[in-house]
């Protein structure tokens, strides 16, 4: 079997490709969103599929053999499925339940393959990442106490404390290996070494990604099913009806409404105006019209000079139904006695008169 796959690149350029595409999208400003980015996203994928299909024809890892025993220049490709889970998670041109999904299911192989050597004692959910998405169900179906919230809450974060200091140390280490292995000359010791601490940081990568998504899934999945729902709702079926009856329910009239600041204060204090508008203004000028006292809207396009004559028939009616409310407020004996004490009042006890004392 050879090690060059159908695009011509051999497996040792398709590796040295992806660490090359990795580190530009690190170190990328662009949004992830962006068209150059995806570009390299889709190229990536592309590469670690040709990637690992390649190690299975070649049959380079197996489960019968020990970590000593992969050579120093195939150990590398382990790390194959967990550049696969990287780039899948970078992918936004799909529905994001389906790229954590994919994400999720190369870090657990990426795993798989590092506990099947002893890289690490990972404990793999295998029926969750196999049943293709139901983790976030399992936690929602769970119901802790508040204590074992707490004893779990405790023992996480010791444990991302732990992690985060071996992940600083492993770091340093890995700057330093990483100038060694760049030089021309370098012992196959040292690579090996560069190689394996690599490999045990994307095991904490690959660990810290698998807890995001868990975290991420329930939420995913509950808005998709929020979603399915209301596509689901059907619209209100509506009756079918005759030219006359459709007009009259498209051709509702608009019925006023009056915003109260309070109910309370309203049932106090009085509404603050004489009345409550009952009718429209079209409404109004429509019963004028019955009543003949205003021009049809027909005969007003038709002759401009009825605006004026409407224009005073309104300034006559507010005319007449002013001196009515003059005429009657003349008449109530009461009001008019209320009146006289307030004038009185007023002659007596003059504005700013008050309390004077210490006043001067």
């Amino acid at each position: 079997m050879s090690n060059v796959g159908g695009d011509g690149m051999t497996l040792s350029a398709l590796f040295e490709k992806l660490i090359e595409f990795r580190e530009d999208l690190e170190k990328s400003t662009a949004p992830v969103s962006s068209d150059e980015v995806q570009t390299k996203v889709t190229k990536s994928i592309e590469l670690c599929h040709n990637g690992i299909q390649m190690i299975n024809e070649l049959s380079v890892f197996s489960d019968n053999e020990n970590i000593d025993e992969v050579t120093t220049e195939e150990l590398k490709y382990l790390l194959l499925p967990a550049f696969s889970g990287y780039f899948n998670d970078k992918v936004t041109t799909e529905e994001r339940i389906d790229v954590i999904r994919k994400s999720r299911e190369c870090f657990i192989n990426f795993l798989k393959l590092c506990k099947l050597y002893g890289l690490t004692n990972y404990k793999i959910d295998i029926e969750s990442s196999l049943d293709g998405g139901d983790v976030g169900s399992k936690k929602l179906n769970k119901n802790p106490t508040a204590v074992d919230h707490i004893k779990d809450d405790s023992a996480r974060r010791k444990e991302k404390i732990n992690r985060y200091k071996l992940v600083k140390k492993m770091e340093t280490d890995l700057e330093e290996l990483h100038e060694e292995v760049k030089k021309e000359h370098v012992d196959d010791e040292t690579k090996r070494e560069y190689y394996l601490k690599l490999i045990n940081r994307w095991i904490y990568i690959a660990i810290d990604t698998i807890e995001s998504i868990d975290n991420e899934m329930p939420l995913l999945e509950h808005m998709k099913k929020l979603k399915s729902t209301s596509l689901n709702k059907s619209e209100p079926s509506r009756e079918p009806c005759d030219g006359h009856d459709c007009h009259k329910h498209s051709k509702q009239k608009f019925q006023p409404f009056i915003i109260t600041k309070d109910n309370f204060q309203k049932q106090v204090f009085g509404l603050g105006y004489p009345s409550i508008p009952t009718v429209s203004v079209d409404e109004f000028y429509d019963q004028r019209v019955q009543e003949g006292l205003f021009p049809n809207a027909a005969a007003t396009a038709k002759k401009p000079e009825y605006i004026n004559v409407v224009h005073i028939c309104f300034f006559a009616l507010f005319r007449e139904k002013e001196a009515t409310q003059k005429d009657k407020n003349e008449d109530d004996e009461e009001a008019l006695s209320r009146a006289r004490r307030w004038d009185e009042y007023r002659d007596d006890h003059r504005r700013g008169w008050g309390n004077m004392h210490n006043k001067g």
